[in-house]
């Protein structure tokens, strides 16, 4: 578990897991809905097996929260929510790598959110994400050396119905 951004208060408050087959969960409940803070959030419900338990991923463009409760954010009135975080993860400030027993839950839920995102009428149809989390399922669809100029510069991959597309100038133009 990361926690290097996380506050001396919220590290009390971490539910710490015993070890588990990360690869072994069975997915239960897939929701999309408003976050009622003008986000659009993902929501995957998880069963693990090995622990007998069940938790609940959530996701936007910003960052991933898992929770040990049913609980969306800004939707559910929870006034200890903060007390069931088992992870939480900005997109732009942690790396994957920190997050290994937990990353195939957190593809599943990228790539469900994208997926959700992309075929919504009303929204614009991009989703960004930094390079290093890009789910295999858009990554192998993606230019290599695309994705290599965008990790160089710190810039995120716009992805547009499964695929990265080419959108900054400054790579067009090299």
């Amino acid at each position: 578990m990361d926690t290097k951004n996380i506050d001396d208060e919220d590290k009390a408050r971490r539910i710490i897991l015993p070890a588990f087959d990360p690869e072994n969960y069975e997915i239960r409940n897939r929701t999309y809905s408003n976050s009622g803070v003008h986000s659009m959030v993902g929501t995957i419900e998880f069963y693990l097996p090995g622990l007998d338990m069940t938790v609940w991923a959530n996701c936007n463009e910003e960052h991933i929260s898992i929770y040990d409760i049913d609980h969306i954010w800004g939707e559910d009135e929870c006034p200890d929510q903060d007390d069931h975080i088992i992870i939480a993860a900005s997109f732009d400030e942690d790396l994957p790598e920190s997050f290994q027993q937990w990353l195939p839950m957190i593809h599943e839920t990228l790539a469900y959110t994208v997926e959700q995102q992309l075929s919504q009428p009303y929204l614009i149809p991009i989703f960004s994400l930094p390079v290093d989390w890009l789910p295999d399922s858009i990554r192998e669809n993606a230019c290599p050396a695309y994705l290599d100029w965008l990790r160089e510069h710190g810039k995120r991959a716009d992805i547009v119905k499964g695929n990265i597309i080419f959108t900054d100038e400054d790579y067009l133009g090299r």
